[in-house]
């Protein structure tokens, strides 16, 4: 959380827009019970990786703890630009992503929240809204359940 805080602190809000993406990966207690420690921590390399492959050279992904992921988007002169990075990264989590488990391909799909940078909020709590917004999206694909989640994601 140090980390990601620094980032934002030294980041010039004025001059570009900021979007926080805030990224939980769906049901992964149970891939890790299911399959073992080796497939969860698989999960995470290639969540990692397509990740880094979805974003600029502008933005910053930092694993924040366990499944959570924060995506800072910087660099965009338009807010358009950081909502095309979040719906590519939206896409790639419903279910683009998967890893070999005893001869079974296991989808990897995840939430996202999204939310821009709002300089009077200090860091921290920016990181909260996009968190807010995450648990909103998960608990609305749970109600609707879907086996494949929509790729609707909007900055707000």
């Amino acid at each position: 959380m140090i980390l990601i805080r620094s980032f934002l602190n030294a980041a010039d809000p004025g001059s570009n827009d900021i979007t926080l993406l805030f990224i939980d990966l769906d049901d992964f207690g149970q891939l890790n019970k299911r399959f073992g420690d080796d497939v969860g921590d698989e999960a995470l390399r290639v969540l990692a990786n397509g990740v880094r492959r979805n974003i600029r050279e502008t933005d910053i992904a930092i694993r924040k703890g366990g499944d959570e992921f924060v995506i800072i988007l910087l660099g965009a002169n338009e807010r358009d630009t950081n909502e095309i990075v979040g719906k590519r990264i939206q896409k790639m989590l419903d279910g683009e992503l998967s890893v070999l488990a005893r001869g079974e391909s296991i989808g990897i799909r995840g939430s996202v929240g999204a939310f821009p940078y709002d300089i009077e909020k200090a860091p921290l709590e920016n990181i909260k809204f996009a968190d807010a917004l995450m648990r909103e999206e998960k608990q609305a694909r749970k109600k609707s359940d879907k086996a494949a989640f929509s790729s609707s994601i909007a900055v707000v």
